[in-house]
């Protein structure tokens, strides 16, 4: 890092498909010159963020993301926690970086995670801390995906408490903080067609109204999904892609003014 520069910090939101459109913010800022010194993420942010921390190629995410299913994240089991298992996480970050731990991550690099028994936020970046296992327990939507189990913590999705963890990148000693939210901020053409559409919408008024409480402690707030895509739409990855590169593009000129 150059002396005297500011340093940045990137605060990766959750929304599960919707969290694809982090590789296209990657790609611009990397094509922009834009120097991206430490990333925090919760659930999606957290998967995408961990690779770009690992040094994994924004192209190799880019085409390895046009393949992926429900199936990398989760798998149906009887359990009175969860109905499914959030191993498969595990499993999936494990592919492409390892066992890898903090500590051997290219780039400064946190998860947040939310402990089911005080509801508080949980900070992940311990040194010799698994960066699968952390990702796992962000990422585990509660009531759905089980809860990850680290030092006695019963951890779920960070999004129960902050949904971008913009105060987490701070922490890490971001100079200038540039927020994604993935989740999106536009009028439906129709009401929702099914129970699960209905919960999907909700959940995204919810975090929406959330993010209007802690917007003011990021420098750049970014706005991919201009367009709806449900949290389970994977097979839109191109389109949301393309949108997260228009993001940056749109505000590049405040993101350049920032870090002057």
């Amino acid at each position: 890092m150059s002396e005297g520069r500011k340093k940045v910090g990137l605060a990766l939101g959750g929304g599960a498909a919707r969290g694809i459109a982090h590789i296209g913010v990657l790609k611009a800022l990397r094509d922009f010159q834009i120097p991206v010194d430490m990333v925090a993420g919760v659930s999606a942010g957290a998967v995408v963020g961990a690779f770009f921390a690992a040094g994994l190629d924004i192209e190799t995410m880019e085409d390895k993301v046009s393949q992926v299913t429900w199936s990398d994240f989760a798998t149906f089991h009887f359990s009175k926690i969860g109905m499914m298992s959030s191993k498969p996480i595990e499993s999936f970050i494990e592919r492409y970086i390892g066992k890898m731990t903090f500590a051997e991550l290219q780039k400064p690099f946190a998860t947040l995670a939310t402990d089911l028994i005080t509801g508080r936020g949980v900070i992940l970046n311990s040194p010799k801390a698994l960066v699968s296992t952390a990702v796992r327990a962000s990422a585990s939507f509660p009531g759905v995906l089980d809860p990850t189990e680290i030092d006695g913590r019963y951890l779920c999705d960070g999004g129960a408490v902050e949904n971008v963890p913009i105060s987490v990148v701070r922490g890490m000693g971001a100079d200038v903080v540039i927020a994604v939210d993935v989740i999106p901020q536009v009028e439906l053409s129709r009401p929702p067609a099914h129970m699960m559409a209905v919960v999907d919408r909700g959940l995204d008024i919810l975090l929406n109204n959330r993010m209007k409480c802690i917007a003011s402690n990021a420098d750049i707030i970014l706005h991919p999904m201009t367009e709806y895509f449900a949290s389970r739409h994977f097979k839109h990855s191109k389109r949301m892609i393309e949108l997260g590169v228009q993001s940056v593009i749109q505000n590049i000129d405040l993101i350049q003014k920032a870090i002057a």
